[in-house]
């Protein structure tokens, strides 16, 4: 958790979108695990999921009126 914090806070991202940045790192993962084992959050790093990343800071940066969970939606179909 702290690790997505930090990462979150480099990114610039605050208050509600912060917030939305960690519930959304965790939200795929939660969704596909049926048996409740121990899973990881999304690797923003890996390549799979720089492009969504990439593309909802830009959309940020586009519209200070939008967030991150709603763009996240629009986007991670391109993981």
């Amino acid at each position: 958790m702290t690790r997505l914090l930090n990462k979150g806070q480099e990114l610039g991202l605050v208050d509600s979108n912060l917030q939305d940045f960690i519930w959304c790192s965790w939200r795929p993962i939660l969704q596909s695990s049926q048996d409740g084992a121990a899973v990881l959050p999304i690797d923003w790093d890996s390549p799979r999921w720089r492009d969504v990343l990439a593309r909802v800071l830009q959309a940020l940066r586009n519209d200070s009126e939008a967030g991150f969970a709603g763009l996240f939606e629009d986007y991670e179909q391109f993981a």
